[in-house]
């Protein structure tokens, strides 16, 4: 989104970071105390975002989204005090049960009369079983495990706000009005004095704020994010503390293989492979020290072959060379750029390529996502004799029946990605806009580029 004073990566991470650290430190004052510190940063992010200090939606916010949710997830269930819930006697835990029952009930209702009426009903009311069962983070973490849309959880958070604030007020004040009130105690006669309240005996509330060492916090966020969330697209990733090795997967990694070869990574440099019309395009090679002939590994990618590469480094270091190619008229490479057009005969001449180079065995497996997951079906298309594997992760459906069409209709989805590759180079924040709804209405569609993107 643009007009906004910060926007990039590293800025609105130091900007997430900093508004929780103001929300934490602003509870040693009453009024916040009394909001907590979750409503204190979301009313913070709020005022932010309707000033243009940050923009309201963002790449980065997903990708801190993916994270933390898991990583709260599972901090708050390591922090549960299971041996005082075991302690609970009959009635309170019927109380619970009484409430989760009648709050899925309300939910159920709620999605059989409002489902069909709005935008993901039923992912909406699975959201309100989690945020009145616990608060707003429940509510996030349930609608990212249902995989609910950002706008639907940005929705369901607002309404949230407009209907929960008033009754969680009301809920805090009914206690007071109904001590002072004669009439309402006639009505409902039932007390329990503060000694029962209390209950016997020296003991912590069973969900009572918990004071914790920088040691603890560590060792949660350490555990959380080794238990949650490891896994990408193609790889899992632990960060591990030297010597702490043999407590991690590590050490079954070791024992199925004790005699892995880890090879050195040599920089082979790039090289303009030319394709049957005479074009070429840019390539880079990284091979395995040791000088003999190899299998490789390709990766073609729209998206410049500078950007992660070091992924693809663990299979050099395992023996295999690997290949990145900028396709077609991206980045670095000559041609033309008409998206799926000409990949069946571009991975056919690559192909081709390595395994006419010195250091190549023959044998070619591909990798990679999305578009990088297309190129792989259009290069096998072709029947080379040297393609041996493919490794296509969350790769896109016919170009006949997916994109850019759906049953003859535009792929808005589609709209986004084609103004993130309409240049030379990758150009993600071109997805980032607050008026696609307005975007989609030009007409004639063909003004679409000049109107969107100037």
């Amino acid at each position: 989104m643009n007009g906004t004073l910060f926007s990039s990566e590293g800025a609105l991470l130091f900007v997430i970071f900093g508004v929780v650290a103001l929300g934490l430190w602003l509870q040693r004052f009453k009024v916040f105390k009394t909001l907590g510190p979750a409503l204190t940063v979301i009313v913070t992010d709020i005022v932010l975002s309707n000033l243009k200090v940050v923009p309201t939606s963002s790449a980065t916010y997903d990708a801190v989204s993916n994270y933390c949710v898991p990583l709260s997830v599972s901090i708050c269930l390591l922090s549960l005090d299971l041996h005082q819930m075991r302690k609970l006697t009959k009635e309170p835990v019927i109380s619970l049960i009484s409430a989760v029952c009648c709050v899925c009930l309300v939910a159920l209702v709620f999605g059989v009369v409002f489902a069909g009426k709005i935008d993901e009903g039923w992912k909406v009311s699975g959201m309100f079983v989690g945020t009145y069962t616990g608060d707003s983070s429940n509510l996030t973490a349930i609608a990212v495990g249902l995989n609910a849309a950002k706008t639907t959880i940005a929705s369901a958070n607002a309404a949230d706000y407009v209907v929960g604030i008033p009754t969680m007020i009301l809920m805090f004040a009914v206690p007071a009005i109904y001590k002072g009130s004669k009439k309402l105690k006639r009505l409902w006669p039932y007390d329990m004095p503060q000694e029962e309240l209390a209950g016997e005996g020296d003991h912590e509330e069973l969900m009572a704020s918990k004071e914790w060492s920088i040691q603890e916090m560590a060792c949660l966020l350490a555990i959380g994010f080794g238990t949650v969330y490891c896994p990408s697209r193609e790889m899992v990733t632990l960060l591990v503390r030297e010597g702490f090795e043999e407590r991690t997967l590590l050490r079954q990694w070791r024992q199925a293989w004790p005699e892995e070869k880890l090879f050195a990574v040599t920089y082979a440099g790039a090289f303009d492979v030319p394709m049957r019309d005479g074009a070429a395009l840019s390539t880079d090679v990284y091979l395995p020290a040791g000088g003999e002939k190899v299998p490789a590994v390709l990766v073609r990618t729209p998206y410049g072959k500078e950007g992660g590469r070091e992924v693809y480094y663990r299979y050099v270091q395992r023996g295999y060379a690997v290949v990145i190619q900028d396709v077609r008229g991206r980045n670095k490479s000559g041609g033309e750029w008409v998206p799926n057009y000409y990949e069946v005969e571009d991975g056919d001449d690559t192909l081709n390529w390595i395994a006419a180079q010195p250091w190549s065995s023959g044998s070619v497996g591909m990798v990679g996502g999305s578009y990088l997951g297309y190129v792989q079906w259009a290069a096998a298309a072709s029947g080379n004799p040297h393609l041996k594997a493919l490794i296509s992760v969350v790769c896109a459906g016919s170009a006949f029946v997916d994109v850019p069409r759906r049953g003859g209709s535009l792929n808005s989805g589609m709209l986004a990605w084609a103004f993130s590759v309409s240049q030379k180079t990758f150009k993600p924040e071109l997805m980032e806009r607050d008026d696609w709804q307005e975007v989609l209405r030009i007409r004639p569609l063909s003004d679409i580029p000049k109107k969107a993107l100037g």
